[in-house]
């Protein structure tokens, strides 16, 4: 037997096989464990809650985690969970940050037409994922935007609050539902009488912990939008729909006064869908004056449409319903033909003419004018509006109000009003012509007395003197009258580039050029704050101002871009045209939702980031 001899070269040899072999079994398999870790320390981070952090990297047996923690024990916890995965040997959490902290914490779903928008923050991914899916599940058929942000610094029990706030928004066809910290808020239109009686009820948000906010429900809509009054056996049942809880009550109160001696009952219901500028008080008071004068009849108004049947045996009170006959509401189309009427008496005997008075004798005095009767008024003197006279009820009341803030806004309001029945038809739409009047002069004022509207004062612009002539003569309420005696005040001094540009500032900051929505066209009450802008731009006369143009984020940026300058090219236009400056001092420009000056996740935010603004260059 021969002895083994010993050849290291042979020997190294032979080990590069099998070396060799090795290394490519750790090629192959290294991406598989890799892969494999990442999956189980994946799945060990979900099931101890942490689903918010991702495995970014693994590098053999170390793994590189990231994402965003909702809270400092967060993210703690997480490396510690996921150093016990078994095989891994370290964990880098450098990539682990903490989400930006949102105060006040707001999240809200917005519904319009078939799409529900939401916005705000969300604590986590989790969290955003079963929001858009509870959303689709209590409102099918409607598509889901998604815009809400992670956040930290939700309150306790968010999920469950924006579950039921969704809830709620499953209740109305249109509107927006909202949480601003543990505050909740709905507003909208109810989808049916079911939804907008549960809305009402007075356990609004029985969620611990949540309280409510502004509650702002309308009543669903109705088509067509018909009301009915019957008169049977002494009594008056009111059925059918008004357009607001204010005018339904009124209603039923006026029905007691017109129709007395009658039971009244009353089972109207608020709802939308009513005809655009009908007057629903005149037309449905002027069915129960006439159906108070009949022994037993039916009224009823669907849409425009006013049918009355009944009868009346009393000669006097069936002259009484022709009379009303001959004078019906405007708006409507009438259908009398139900009603039977006793003939009238035959006309008396025409007495014969006086006697010619004798020459010498004093004429008679002629007979004494009527009283004016209602009376109201407004005098704008020293930048302050003093409100005077008679208002019929608390609604007017605070319509009045809202009217003055809303076209001379800025304007400190003193109101000095007091209640006083009995006002004149339409009360309300003369004080509206008032105000638009009032709007547009420097100093003045404008009186009623019963239904004639007089207004004196300095106009603006000369524009605006001749705008108030016109509305005097072609826009009153019906049966209404008006005059005016207003000239152009007086030009003002001209002043430099920096105190028209502080003119401007002061002018605007506490009013708004508001537009229809979505669109471009300017509303008819922010006329007088245009002319009180043109004024001051009047007073610069070498300086070019830029006019730009602001939007929220609602829509998309190329529609906000182009709405932003159409907005800003219309207000152009109404400077040139009304204040009579040359267009070419005035630039328009966009700047579509760009420049927030506030949160568009509030609905306020939106507001103020829906803007004018002029700079002078």
């Amino acid at each position: 037997m021969q002895p083994i001899s010993w050849r290291p070269r042979r020997w190294f040899a032979g080990l590069l096989i099998p070396l060799a072999l090795w290394l490519l079994a750790m090629a192959v398999s290294a991406p598989t464990l890799e892969s494999a870790l990442s999956d189980n320390a994946a799945a060990a981070l979900r099931a101890a809650g942490f689903g918010w952090v991702a495995p970014a990297r693994v590098a053999g047996r170390d793994l590189a985690l990231a994402g965003q923690a909702p809270s400092e024990a967060a993210l703690q916890g997480a490396p510690t969970v996921a150093a016990a995965v078994p095989g891994v040997r370290r964990v880098d959490a450098s990539a682990l940050v903490l989400m930006p902290e949102t105060k006040p914490y707001p999240w809200s779903a917005t519904r319009a037409g078939a799409k529900v928008t939401l916005e705000g923050a969300v604590p986590s991914l989790e969290a955003r994922a079963a929001l858009a899916a509870a959303a689709k599940k209590l409102l099918p058929g409607v598509t889901v935007e998604d815009r809400t942000a992670l956040g930290r610094g939700a309150p306790d029990g968010f999920a469950a609050g924006a579950r039921e706030a969704l809830a709620k928004l499953a209740m109305l066809s249109e509107g927006r539902v909202s949480l601003t910290d543990n505050v909740m808020a709905v507003e909208g239109r109810a989808l049916d009488f079911a939804g907008y009686d549960a809305l009402q009820a007075p356990e609004k948000t029985p969620l611990p912990g949540f309280t409510a906010g502004k509650l702002s429900i309308l009543p669903p809509k109705v088509a067509p939008f018909l009301w009915t009054a019957t008169l049977r056996n002494g009594t008056l049942m009111l059925g059918g729909f008004m357009p607001t809880e204010g005018a339904l009550a009124a209603l039923a109160t006026d029905a007691a006064r017109i129709a007395t001696g009658v039971n009244v009952r009353n089972l109207m219901q608020p709802a939308g869908g009513e005809v655009e500028g009908l007057d629903y008080g005149a037309v449905t008071r002027y069915a129960l004056r006439v159906l108070a004068l009949l022994d037993a009849g039916e009224a009823r108004l669907s849409d425009r449409r006013l049918t009355i049947s009944g009868a009346s045996a009393d000669s006097g009170r069936a002259a009484a319903v022709r009379t009303l006959l001959s004078a019906p509401p405007d708006g409507i189309t009438s259908d009398f033909s139900g009603l039977s009427l006793t003939e009238e008496p035959p006309a008396p005997p025409v007495a014969a003419p006086p006697a010619a008075p004798d020459a010498s004798a004093s004429a008679a005095p002629p007979p004494p004018a009527p009283p004016p009767g209602y009376r109201w008024g407004a005098t704008l003197n020293s930048g302050a509006l003093t409100l005077s006279g008679a208002y019929p009820d608390e609604k007017s009341h605070r319509e009045i109000l809202d009217l003055a803030r809303q076209r001379l806004q800025g304007v400190p309001v003193k109101d000095e009003m007091r209640a006083e029945i009995d006002a004149p038809r339409r009360f309300v739409d003369g004080v509206t012509r008032a105000f638009d009047a009032l709007a547009r002069l420097a100093t003045g004022s404008v009186r009623i007395a019963g239904t004639t509207i007089t207004v004196q004062g300095e106009a603006l612009l000369p524009s605006g003197a001749r705008h108030i002539k016109a509305a005097l003569a072609d826009a009153l309420p019906p049966d209404w009258t008006g005059e005016a005696t207003v000239a152009p005040q007086p030009a003002p001094a001209p002043v430099t580039s920096a105190a028209c540009q502080k003119l401007l500032r002061e002018v605007t900051q506490d009013g708004r050029i508001s537009f229809e929505n979505g669109e471009a066209a300017i509303k008819p009450e922010a006329a007088g704050l245009l002319d009180r802008v043109a004024v001051a731009i009047r007073r610069c006369p070498d300086a070019t101002v830029e006019v730009d143009g602001y939007t929220d984020t609602a829509g998309s940026d190329s529609f906000n871009q182009d709405l932003s300058e159409r907005r800003a090219t219309a207000v152009v236009e109404y400077l040139v045209k009304e204040g009579e400056i040359p267009a070419a001092r005035l630039k328009p420009v966009g700047f579509g939702a760009s420049k927030p000056v506030a949160s568009n996740d509030t609905e306020e935010g939106k507001v103020r980031n829906r803007r004018i603004e002029f700079v002078v260059r």
